[in-house]
């Protein structure tokens, strides 16, 4: 992100997280919460409740920290990945608008981050801000196409060794 967020202090305040499930038992289910912390879990002190039998109770934690959300895997069973990419227990990885973040083997969720707007923003810098969000959108899908025809390609490979 530029910037000129430091002038409007909206570094400060957290962009809003929506989260929409693409695949899994919640499909169709939009999550849209506030706040600087989500825990992500399968029990209904999660903050980000969902039910799927393949996500642990205390299964990641997404963060607001640095102008940036971030997911960290707190010791799932069956882990997390970022645009197919698994990640390390404890290590926080920052979220683009447009990422997707499996949850267990079932719950795929896509990232949608709106900034917040303030008074105080002129509106080069809104549409800035707007430049930045389509960019990363495109960016996510581009690195996750790429993921896909890897995995596509690796499998192939095998098949034909095998043959």
């Amino acid at each position: 992100m530029q910037n000129f967020d430091s002038k409007v202090g909206a570094e400060e305040l957290p962009a809003v997280l929506r989260l929409q499930a693409t695949a899994g038992p919640c499909e169709g289910t939009s999550y849209s919460k506030a706040g600087n912390v989500l825990t992500v879990g399968r029990t209904r002190a999660s903050k980000v409740h969902i039910k799927d039998p393949a996500v642990s109770e205390k299964h990641a934690e997404l963060r607001w920290e640095g102008g940036h959300w971030t997911v960290t895997d707190v010791g799932s069973s069956n882990g997390t990945a970022v645009n197919n990419k698994s990640l390390e227990e404890g290590i926080p990885v920052v979220l683009k608008d447009g990422d997707t973040i499996q949850f267990g083997s079932d719950s795929l969720l896509a990232v949608q981050k709106t900034p917040v707007v303030t008074d105080h923003m002129t509106v080069e810098q809104h549409l800035s801000l707007e430049r930045e969000l389509v960019k990363q959108r495109l960016v996510a899908r581009a690195e996750q196409h790429a993921n896909e025809l890897l995995e596509s390609w690796k499998k192939t490979k095998q098949q034909l060794l095998a043959a």
